[in-house]
């Protein structure tokens, strides 16, 4: 197994381009409460795989970390006007699997979180798919609806401390050591801003 021990630079916080693969609606509204919420607002939305890779290979534009979500098995599509293509969905373990293939491309250790819920009914575990995605290279999985919690100790985490990455025959990604170390000690004094903190501002 070689480690790299090239760790990508990540910017502060207010300062991340996040690049969101999400096509459903009340996931999108919910994230872009958070994202006003922890003052975020360099954002790029995409409903595809074709314009997320478009985007990650622009080099002026490439995001900082990838926000992507896991369809289900039978989860129902949005609602599509008559004449409309369908979309590809947006399938973010597709797009994981494609930005962690070549190690070698200039984007293959971006910052990866996946949202997903897992499916009892369609043989699907949120142990299972977590394994499954952290396997492929996933930073973190993160359960819908997801919370501004769980995603603002994400974000600051793969801001302050992004990981080293790993590769070996059957695995490329980052470090799942780096987790035991714990968070960095400036995360203990910092939680997401509150409302009379935003109000103040």
């Amino acid at each position: 197994m070689t480690f790299s021990h090239h760790r990508i630079k990540v910017p502060k916080l207010e300062e991340l381009e996040i690049l969101i693969l999400e096509d459903s609606r009340p996931t999108r509204a919910i994230l872009e409460t958070i994202f006003s919420a922890l003052r975020l607002s360099r954002l790029q939305w995409c409903n595809d795989l074709a314009d997320c890779k478009r985007r990650i290979c622009t080099a002026n534009g490439r995001p900082d970390i990838i926000i992507a979500d896991v369809p289900l098995h039978g989860e129902s599509p949005e609602p599509m006007a008559q004449g409309q293509n369908a979309p590809d969905g947006s399938n973010g373990m597709k797009l994981l699997k494609w930005i962690r293939q070549d190690p070698g491309a200039s984007y293959a250790q971006l910052p990866v979180i996946l949202l997903s819920t897992a499916n009892p009914s369609a043989g699907q575990s949120p142990t299972g798919l977590a394994a499954a995605a952290k396997q492929a290279g996933a930073h973190t999985v993160l359960a819908k609806p997801v919370s501004m919690e769980a995603l603002y100790k994400s974000l600051l985490q793969l801001s302050e401390r992004p990981p080293a990455f790993v590769r070996s025959e059957s695995y490329f990604g980052p470090d799942r050591r780096s987790k035991s170390r714990g968070p960095h000690p400036v995360e203990r004094r910092k939680q997401p801003p509150t409302g009379h903190e935003k109000a103040a501002g």
